[in-house]
Order: C-alpha cells, then structure tokens, then sequence
C-alpha cells in the first residue's frame, strides 16, 4: 500500500484494522510494499521477537531501481514507515541487496550501485539502519568499492562487532576477467581497505562467485568458482580482522578434472568451514571441510552428500549448520527433462550423511519447484522455502520441514505459502525463533506491478490468519495505481467469494459523487477503472477523495488524489 494511501486510511473511522496484539496475517500473506512500479529481489534476515527486516529493490522512483526496507513483527504488522524506508534513492539503479543483522537490533545492507555510471560501472556500496528503520551512516550509503570497471552481487558476513566483512565478483581488470574481491565495514560505517577493497584472488583466469562465513575473531572464510586449471575448480582463502589473506594462493577445495560450480560456505563451529557445491562429475552435491588452520579434513576433491542421479543440478545449494558441526544442504535437481525437485540432507563433522540411505526428497510434485531459500527450525532441523510451479499456469511459494532426524512432518511436498493469482517469486525466509518462519517474496498478483508480500508459517506447517481465529477478509483490496492520477487510476480487487460488489467515491465533504453497484460478482480479480468523472459524467475538480468498496459485508476505503 502507498504511504499516502496508508496514512488515509489509518485515519478513517471504518477502518478494519487489528486490535493490538492481534495478528495482522492472512490468507496468501499480507502487503509489505505496494508502491507504483516494480518491487523484486528480496532479501530478509531476522528482526529480533519472531520478527524480520525485510529489503528490496523499488523502482518506485521511476528508476531502475532504489533500495528500500521493512521491519516486520511476528504478528504481521509493519514497524517502519507505509511501503518501507528509503535506504538508498541515489541516482540510476541500486540492485541485488544483501542483508545482515548489525547485532543492535538493526541491519547493515549492501548492494550494486550505478551511481557513478561510465566513470566506474556499478560499484558497491551500503548503509546501516536502526532498530527504527533510522539510516546511521552518510545519505545513500557509504561507498565499499568504487574501482574501475565493474562491482556486482555483494555477499556478506559479521565481523562480530557490529559491522561486516563484504566480497563481491569485480571486473576492474577487464569485462572478461571476474575476480573476487573483498573489504572491511566497521559499525561506524568507515571501510578501512579505502576504495578499491583487497584482492582475495585476482589472477590471470576467472574467478568468481564468492560465498564466506565468519572466520576467527572478526575475519571470514571466503570461496568462489577458479578456473586457474582450465575447468572450474573451488578455491578457498581465510581472510583474517586485520584485512590479510592469510592464504594467498588459495586452498584447493576441488581440483577434480570436470567443472565445479556455485560453492556455499557454512560455519563448522570449531574455527573452520563447510564448503557444499554443484559437481559435473556426477551431477551431484559435493562438500568439503577446512580447519581453522586451513587444512582441508575429508576426502580429497570433496565427499558426496547426494547420490549419483544422473541428471544435473540446477543452481547453487543452500546451507546451514546442523548445531554439531556438520552441516545441512538442500538443492534442486532436474529429475527430468523439465522436472526440477527439491532434496535436503544432513552431513556431519566427519563427513558422513546422516540422513540414510539416500538425501531426503523435499518436494517432488510435477513441474518446477526452484530451491529459493532455507532457515533453521531451531532442533537441529531445516525449513526449505520455494517457488513452485505445479499448478502449470505460475508460480506460488511452498515451504517444507525437515527434522534433524531426517523426517518431514508436514503435508508430502510441502504446504502452501501463498498460491495467490498470478506469480510469485525468489521467497527470501528467516526463523521466527519458534520453529517456524517469516517467508517474504515478490508477488504478480496485482498484475501489471510486481509487490512485496509476507507469511508466517508456524512450526507445525500452518499459516496462521489470526490470534484469537480473528476472521481473515473477504476480498482484498489493492492501491490505486497511478496515485495521484490526472486521467484514469485503476484499482484491482480480489474477492474470495461471489458477491455483490458497491464502488463508490466520496469528497472530502462525505459527500457521495460516484457509484456503481453489480449484482454476483464471480470470484477472482477484478479491475475498477475511475475515470476522474462524477455520476452524471462531469470531471471531478482537484482534490483528495476516497474510494469504497463494500462486498460480502465487509468495506474497505482508501485515498486517491486527483490532480489536474
């Protein structure tokens, strides 16, 4: 919803809204942002409470892109500002944040900027927030890298003391030599390794695609793609507080002859690191442990953790730690020739897989489901989110419990997340704390613009539309867009039920000036276009107005805006 819209209609009197303490969630989840022009490319880490902040990238401005955020608490209400806070609004596009707690309640986010166009392509940069949704450091962030040539898809991870280590794929030597990159951002917002970061590896071949995991007291464990060899092997360095690569060659994680795709780090819990990947050898997933001393632990070129399928991975894996020093992996896999599936299994500190005698299958319903994202289920378990296409006709967001036992409690193929009209896509998800998950997506249901929507699912599968079974709405109600308008504005409603639907327009006055009544409206979308004009066809002056629709015994209202 529009901050304008929202603040009208927090002030009506009819307004339907939650008692405190209420829950705010609902059937197919509940609006985050739904302001003009596209919102996508979610991210979202935890908010503390069973909450999450939320962040994405927001073309509301009529550019490419800026980076806004949200902070959600665990009943669904929005903390920050209607449609979220404007993190960065510089000029040209922001794109591909990345999110991370700041250990004070707030977060630090990093993203790809091309603010300085020709002059250096897209380049890094980041901002703090508070628990308030306050930016702490300079308007627009403060600039990581802004070397020559181009900077792409940050990654990042705590430094332990309120700040972050940040990597990222860099093309200062060329637009077809990638290497990798990294720099240190204090709590404060000052970046010690000044513009250009230190090079974690930057040889003559590619290198690229890095992932990392805290290292020692402030450092990280950094791996990415290298094709120093030929084919592409896994590489690994540890990057110490101080800003020294301390193994600066790079440790060799996996040099077997066929190619070596997307690594995922995760923190062993003794200093070191699991490292999973995508594997040609036999189109697998594969893992390899390093100790804090950087020596590698099982298995040279890596254990399996899945078993031989014979057809291809799709995408980089997702890891998390299992609580004992091993890890848990999940991944998609092609099981056909357009049947992608989802597979988890739990590998431990020596190596083994837990979940025997093969990984288990998450999700293996017809069609596509696209591994989006994992969060833990705090008892050594793993919550698997994703996008799923086995309607046919788009795609919904489905998620899955896997214990650390290796059993699915839930309904066979997961439940639902949201399977609103349309597509919804890349659901970004974050523990509540209890078991279960905040899950947030970027969602087509309005059509024409792309939107911010989130769930709560509860650890027993359920999403939840209520404390106390609150009643869920009848229809839903979408913002005007354009709001302001000058000709026509549009506004889209959903109902949930055949029903008998009233449109009308009122003035400031509460005066009546438009409406239109239809008789059993078929469920579904459907689209009210308002043309400015009174009943008897007259144009409406300038001036503030509100819409109403009533249907199935419930009314909602918002504020539109004529401007002539």
């Amino acid at each position: 919803m529009s901050s304008r819209a929202a603040i009208a209609f927090l002030s009506l009197p009819i307004a339907f809204l939650p008692l405190v303490g209420h829950s705010q969630w609902q059937p197919d989840g509940v609006l985050v942002c739904g302001a003009s022009h596209n919102q996508s490319n979610v991210v979202a880490i935890s908010g503390g409470a069973g909450g999450a902040i939320i962040a994405w990238t927001d073309a509301r401005n009529g550019s490419g892109g800026d980076i806004y955020a949200q902070r959600m608490d665990a009943g669904g209400h929005a903390l920050w500002a209607p449609d979220g806070v404007a993190v960065c609004t510089a000029p040209a596009d922001q794109s591909y944040a990345t999110l991370l707690s700041d250990g004070a309640g707030g977060a630090i986010i990093a993203w790809t900027d091309y603010r300085n166009g020709a002059t250096s392509s897209f380049d890094i940069y980041a901002q703090r927030v508070d628990g308030s949704g306050a930016p702490q450091w300079t308007p627009n962030g403060v600039a990581v890298c802004t070397a020559t040539g181009g900077q792409y898809y940050p990654k990042m991870t705590s430094n332990g003391s309120g700040g972050a280590i940040v990597v990222w794929d860099d093309y200062r030597n060329g637009s077809l030599n990638s290497d990798v990159y990294a720099a240190r951002l204090t709590f404060a917002g000052v970046v010690p390794d000044g513009p250009g970061g230190i090079a974690i590896s930057s040889g003559p071949t590619n290198e690229s695609v890095p992932s990392l995991t805290p290292y020692g007291s402030g450092g990280a464990i950094i791996a990415w793609i290298d094709s120093r060899n030929g084919s592409l092997d896994i590489f690994a360095t540890r990057f110490s507080a101080s800003g020294v690569v301390l193994d600066p060659r790079g440790l060799a994680v996996c040099q077997y002859a066929s190619d070596q795709y997307y690594p995922a780090c995760v923190g062993d819990g003794a200093g070191g690191a699991i490292i999973a990947w995508s594997d040609a050898r036999i189109e697998a997933i594969y893992a390899q442990r390093i100790n804090s001393a950087g020596a590698v632990q099982w298995t040279p070129n890596g254990v399996a953790v899945g078993s031989p399928s014979g057809s291809s991975v799709f995408d980089m894996p997702r890891t998390l730690p299992d609580g004992a020093g091993g890890a848990l992996i999940a991944w998609s896999r092609f099981d056909g020739p357009s049947d992608l599936n989802l597979y988890a299994q739990r590998i431990s500190a020596s190596g083994a897989r837990q979940w025997l005698p093969d990984e288990v299958p998450v999700c293996t319903d017809p069609n596509d489901q696209r591994l989006s994202t994992m969060t833990s289920d705090n008892a050594g378990g793993v919550l698997v989110v994703w996008e799923d296409n086995r309607s046919g006709v788009g795609y919904d967001v489905y998620a899955q419990r896997v214990e650390a036992s290796g059993t699915v409690p839930w309904t066979s193929n997961g439940v639902v997340v949201c399977q609103a009209d349309f597509d919804q896509h890349g659901p970004a998800a974050v523990s509540d704390g209890t078991g279960g998950a905040i899950v947030a997506w970027q969602d087509f249901r309005g059509y024409f613009e792309s939107d911010i929507y989130a769930q709560r699912v509860g650890s027993d599968g359920q999403t939840p539309t209520g404390v106390g079974d609150a009643p869920s709405a009848p229809f839903t109600f979408l913002p005007a867009r354009p709001n302001p308008f000058a000709q026509t504005t549009d506004l889209n409603v959903r109902l949930n039920e055949p029903s008998d639907v009233s449109f009308d327009v009122f003035d400031v006055a509460g005066r009546r000036v438009r409406g239109v009544a239809l008789t059993n409206v078929e469920a579904g979308w459907r689209r009210i276009a308002f043309d400015g004009r009174d009943d008897s066809g007259h144009p409406l002056p300038s001036g503030v107005y509100f819409c109403r629709i009533e249907a199935s015994g419930a009314k909602v209202m918002q504020k539109i805006e004529l401007l002539k």
